[in-house]
């Protein structure tokens, strides 16, 4: 109950959405948005996607596509692994 009262409290003063995702070690995931969870996550892909159409026009590489690029090398590894 004290995250959610700080959640509210950000959202509030910020006017921003906010969202906390939490996973055990055990990969159960728990989470809680000042808004829907599945909103704030659209939002930011959207921004994000937004943002990577600006950079590749001006020619720029941006750190989250390169990011995605090792996440996607990653997966592809441990799909070999499975096999």
């Amino acid at each position: 109950m004290e995250n959610e009262t700080k959640k509210g409290k950000l959202a509030t003063r910020s006017g921003a959405n906010v969202g906390i995702i939490l996973f055990s070690p055990s990969g159960k995931s728990c989470s809680y948005g000042s808004t829907s969870i599945e909103e704030i996550i659209d939002k930011l892909f959207k921004v994000k996607l937004e943002n990577r159409q600006r950079d590749y026009a001006e020619g720029k590489l941006n750190g989250f596509e390169a990011l995605e690029d090792l996440h996607t090398q990653l997966g592809a590894m441990k799909e070999k692994e499975r096999k």
